[in-house]
């Protein structure tokens, strides 16, 4: 089954926001899956792996008192098996550090949901990039920004 481009539901994309890009919208081209939780609003992918995007192309993050990094819980949803791995690159600014932990294959299965979290230095435009095993990826640009009061 395809899902018609009349079928999904986009928010409204900034084209360009305070100090960078700000997030791109999804490419005109219509996603050749169907979205794992199709009554969730913002579902974006392809034959390899599906994300929720966040309204207006940004992503909120809290502070890690620990570390001072930028977190938040990330999910994937794996159409292709295998174990995920997640990449990033600011694009408004000096990329600086970025990590990610994915979920553990004997754990959560070779296929389907994916939990992430993701770190990283500074707020910003970040390009972020989901590989299953090889077989392909999505890349998503989002703004990273820290939440108010967090």
């Amino acid at each position: 089954m395809r899902v018609l481009s009349s079928q999904l539901r986009r928010g409204p994309w900034p084209r360009e926001t305070r100090g960078g890009p700000g997030a791109t919208p999804p490419p005109p081209l219509e996603p050749s899956g169907v979205p794992p939780v199709p009554y969730v609003k913002y579902w974006y992918g392809n034959d390899v792996l599906w994300v929720m995007l966040p309204q207006k192309g940004v992503l909120p993050t809290q502070c890690d008192p620990s570390s001072g990094r930028l977190v938040t819980k990330y999910p994937w949803w794996r159409i292709q098996p295998g174990a995920l791995q997640v990449t990033a690159e600011r694009l408004d600014g000096p990329t600086k550090e970025f990590s990610a932990s994915t979920g553990d294959v004997e754990a959560y299965g070779d296929l389907g949901f994916d939990p992430s979290e993701l770190a990283w230095s500074s707020p910003g435009c970040w390009r972020i990039t989901g590989t299953v095993s090889g077989r392909g990826s999505l890349t998503i640009t989002l703004l990273v920004a820290k939440l108010r009061g967090a």
